[in-house]
């Protein structure tokens, strides 16, 4: 996944917003559906790009 495809998933996010979802997707993962697995990572590589 690149950075156009993240923006594409997560949208424009400010940074805050992004960590927040990182945090929250990543409290029980075994929970996420295949959806919001992929938020996840646009969100952790958004957040390492910005």
């Amino acid at each position: 996944m690149d950075i156009n495809e993240a923006k594409k998933i997560v949208g424009n996010q400010p940074r805050w917003a992004l960590q927040n979802m990182v945090k929250a997707l990543s409290m029980l993962p075994v929970l996420n559906t295949d959806e919001e697995n992929k938020r996840l990572e646009a969100a952790k590589i958004g957040l390492r790009k910005k």
